[in-house]
């Protein structure tokens, strides 16, 4: 079922019809040049703010491991924090860095990234736990470190950390 939408109050603004000489159509012999539009056909045109081949691959891939269960910024996010707990790992390291990827995803890897999911699930809902509890006074604090962090658009730089 389409829906029928009446455009005859639109107008389109800002663009002057100009005259243009088109080689090999004649000059000035405007009953005899074909100035019609072809369409471009379906998916002729590009997608409006396309996103990278690499970016549409990986929105593709988180949406296959979570689904709708958190927003894509978060799913991304988490993922962030998992891939940063198990660059911990020296041995899981050295299994990525010199080995193919058949052959990291052989060794520790599996089980270290299923101890960084682990890691990541207790220490978050630590951290919101304490955020939330009845006296308020840590959620107050956060606030006032998110307000910093939004007012000068930028984040906590974890290399700056320098801790385990």
């Amino acid at each position: 079922m389409t829906d029928q939408v009446d455009l005859s109050g639109i107008s389109l603004t800002g663009y002057d019809i100009q005259s243009v000489d088109l080689s090999g159509t004649g000059g000035d012999d405007d009953e005899e040049a074909d100035l019609s539009l072809r369409p471009v056909g379906p998916g002729g045109s590009p997608a409006p703010n396309a996103l990278p081949i690499y970016l549409q691959e990986l929105i593709e891939r988180l949406n296959g491991i979570f689904g709708e269960a958190a927003p894509l910024k978060d799913q991304a996010s988490f993922v962030n924090q998992i891939a940063a707990i198990t660059r911990e790992n020296e041995i899981v390291m050295a299994q990525v860095d010199k080995n193919p990827k058949e052959q990291a995803l052989k060794g520790n890897l599996p089980g270290a990234t299923q101890m960084a999911v682990a890691r990541a699930m207790a220490s978050n809902n630590t951290l919101a736990s304490a955020l939330l509890k009845e006296d308020r006074q840590s959620l107050g604090i956060m606030t006032n470190l998110i307000y910093d962090l939004l007012k000068s658009g930028g984040d906590i730089n974890l290399s700056d950390l320098n801790v385990t």
